[in-house]
């Protein structure tokens, strides 16, 4: 079955990446953008102003290389740059524009070896080359419908297991430290992508315990360190989630789009701020 013709119910395999992100569900990205406000959802997958970024290449290429799958990295030919290295020719344009519509990632020759060395790193990673590498599926797409809001829900987890132990989200990053992943991570919400992708999993019939998050760095020495949420962040999520679903529909009914609050808003210190004014302030009375 060719992949366009594939029908989007249950779990499906070996659907293209432009097919999945070319349908109407509601998806993780969608559940973040109206937790958000509904206003910027409406922008983004109603009116049509969905945009793709240059920086998501290096990601794709790596998803790619270690998982098997997906859009390769390609390196423009020094033929068709410029004498400076720009890739600002017409036969640089030409060339990058065959490759996309090949299927491929055009990247210049120093991203294309910063995305080798980063798959490295990911597989030189005992834990992470285990969780990859364990019988399963990678860019595994699931579709749903949502029983309480009738949303048609989807995900793809970039690998899971044919146990549903513990599906694996591989996350590019400027800081895969603890400190640091931790902030990115409730920043870009991933606790909202797992309650989405085990919610959506487990209307499907293919309940997966958990998952899990293998971050790596896009800077030499490109560490890698693989990530569970706590119980705590997880039920966040899950909350999150749930709130992102009822938005939805709520929105479609009453075709209202509503953004940010009116008025005056008190904006007071995130938590990590204030416990980090008390440290500087300990350390500022001990040095007294």
């Amino acid at each position: 079955m060719e992949a366009a013709e594939m029908e989007r119910d249950g779990l499906v395999l070996g659907m293209s990446d432009e097919v999945y992100h070319g349908g109407p569900e509601f998806s993780s990205s969608a559940a973040k953008e109206i937790l958000k406000s509904a206003a910027h959802y409406k922008h983004t997958y109603i009116d049509g102003n969905k945009v793709t970024k240059k920086a998501w290449d290096l990601g794709t290429g790596v998803h790619t290389k270690v998982l098997g799958v997906g859009s390769p990295a390609v390196a423009y030919p020094e033929k068709v740059l410029a004498a400076n290295g720009a890739a600002s020719t017409n036969d640089a344009r030409a060339w990058a524009a065959e490759q996309r519509a090949a299927g491929c990632i055009p990247v210049k020759q120093a991203e294309l070896d910063k995305i080798n060395a980063m798959t490295e790193s990911v597989l030189a990673n005992e834990l992470a080359r285990a969780l990859i590498e364990q019988p399963g599926h990678p860019e595994a797409s699931m579709f749903a419908t949502d029983p309480e809001t009738g949303l048609r829900l989807r995900c793809r987890f970039d690998y899971l297991p044919d146990d549903r132990r513990a599906a694996v989200d591989l996350k590019t990053t400027r800081d895969a430290s603890p400190r640091g992943f931790k902030k990115l991570a409730y920043d870009l919400r991933y606790h909202v992508s797992r309650a989405h992708y085990r919610h959506t999993a487990k209307l499907v019939g293919e309940p997966v315990d958990e998952m899990v998050f293998v971050a790596v760095e896009n800077e030499a020495p490109h560490l890698v360190v693989v990530y569970q949420l706590e119980q705590k962040f997880a039920e966040m999520g899950e909350d999150d989630a749930e709130i992102a679903r009822r938005r939805l529909a709520r929105c479609l009914e009453t075709d209202t789009w509503p953004g940010y609050p009116p008025g005056l808003q008190m904006l007071s210190a995130p938590v990590y701020g204030e416990y980090e004014h008390i440290d500087a302030m300990n350390e500022e009375l001990e040095r007294a």
